[in-house]
Parts: C-alpha cells; sequence; structure tokens
C-alpha cells in the first residue's frame, strides 16, 4: 500500500541525512556493589552486543580510568568514553561509560562527540538528553557544536604513525608486513590500551592500502563467545 511505502522512503531520506552513520547510543553504569551493565540505549542494541560492551567499556576495572576506546562488532564500529560520578543526589551509580555506535570509521570524530555528550548526561544524569541528542544526530550529524562535517573520514585512516611502530618493531616489522600482505591474523598485546590502539589502526598502512578496508580490524577483544565469532 502507498503508506507503508512512503513512510520507507521517509526512513531512507532520514538515514541519508545521517551521514555519520549513527546507529544508536548507548549508556552503561558501574553501581556500588561493582556490578555493570547496559541500563540503556536508543534504538536498543541486542542482549549479545550489550554483553560485549559490558566488557570492552572499562568499567569493570579496579581502577576507573576517564579513557576513550573503540573497536569493532560486526559492521558495527563501537566508541567508548568512561568518567566517574560523584554525585549525592545519585549515590549508587559511581561511574559511566558513553557509547556511540556508528558504520563509519573516526576514533576523532567520535571522541569528540563522546565529550559533548558525557558533559550532558553528568549534568542531567538521566538518559533523556541523550535520547533527544540520537534524534538530532539521526537528523542532521550535528549536536551542541559538534557536527561531522568539521571532520575529514580519509584523514583518520593515516592518523597513525608508521615511523613509531618502527621504531618499535625494528627490523622485525617486515614480519608484521609480510603478514598484513598476506591477510594473516595478528595479535597484539600490551600493557597500555592507548599503545595497542594506536599501533593496530596503523595495519592497514602495511602493504595493503591500496585495499582501503579499515573494516578488517579489531582492536580491543575480550575473547568472549561473540567476539570469537566475529
Amino acid at each position: 500500500s502507498p503508506l507503508p511505502r512512503a513512510r520507507e522512503r521517509e526512513r531512507e531520506k532520514a538515514w541519508s541525512m545521517n551521514t555519520a552513520k549513527i546507529t544508536a547510543l548507548g549508556l552503561l553504569e558501574r553501581d556500588v556493589n561493582e556490578d555493570v551493565m547496559c541500563v540503556w540505549s536508543y534504538p536498543a542494541v541486542s542482549k549479545e552486543h550489550g554483553e560485549v560492551l559490558v566488557k570492552r567499556c572499562g568499567l569493570e576495572d579496579k581502577k576507573i580510568a576517564e579513557v576513550f576506546r573503540w573497536s569493532k562488532l560486526g559492521n558495527t564500529w563501537q566508541y567508548m568514553l568512561t568518567t566517574s560520578i560523584d554525585d549525592l543526589k545519585y549515590p549508587r551509580v559511581k561511574a559511566a561509560c558513553l557509547v556511540v555506535l556508528s558504520e563509519v570509521f573516526n576514533p576523532e570524530m567520535f571522541n569528540s562527540l563522546l565529550k559533548v555528550l558525557v558533559s550532558e548526561y553528568k549534568a542531567a544524569l538521566t538518559p533523556t538528553p541523550l535520547i533527544k541528542a540520537y534524534l538530532k544526530l539521526f537528523r542532521s550529524s550535528s549536536y551542541g557544536g559538534w557536527a561531522d562535517k568539521k571532520f575529514d573520514n580519509r584523514r583518520a585512516l593515516i592518523a597513525g604513525s608508521i615511523k613509531s611502530v618502527v621504531k618499535t618493531f625494528g627490523q622485525q616489522i617486515a614480519l608484521l608486513w609480510t603478514a598484513v600482505v598476506l591477510k594473516k591474523r595478528i595479535f597484539v598485546y600490551a600493557d597500555s590500551l592507548s599503545e595497542v590502539l594506536s599501533l593496530v589502526r596503523t595495519m592497514p598502512l602495511f602493504g595493503s592500502w591500496h585495499r582501503n578496508n579499515w573494516g578488517i580490524l579489531r582492536p580491543l577483544v575480550c575473547l568472549g563467545e561473540e567476539e570469537l565469532k566475529d
């Protein structure tokens, strides 16, 4: 009938305006008992995806660090920013992590957006501002002074430092280059999450720039069942 087709065209039009390709926003919280759960998402994410976010968000760490992190599950990039909560009105919540899910790879762009969202969330300590933010982002890819048009997604592909990676591995860099060219799986481990994220994003630059495929990266993995399937 004409009505469903009109609604479908309206959704397609709205999605075309969502140039940042944001598919959902999420909120995870850690309470006084150190339990962590995904308390809100819009649109709703699957139970399995929520469990992966809980493992990756950093709220289960003994010491909460306000760190930006990113990873990927399936076709969806996950961008996460944790923050401590110290508000007498909400004594049960000790820390939170805001999440942006998108089809676009650009850590710097979404880190900037998350800073805006965290600021609004901490002012209200309720998901209500996040609902407003999602609806605005879906329609225009802009919110609170942030806009995706201020960022170039192409620059995100070359933001990593090849020079620092070569300095780290020395002559062994040839093995890394060979593994990338032959499309082998590469496991990266380090004491610092920031070092892992910085190194992993440079991988496609070693012998596979022509493929232009950053979607192969899984920079933060906790070896859960869903992650191993991915």
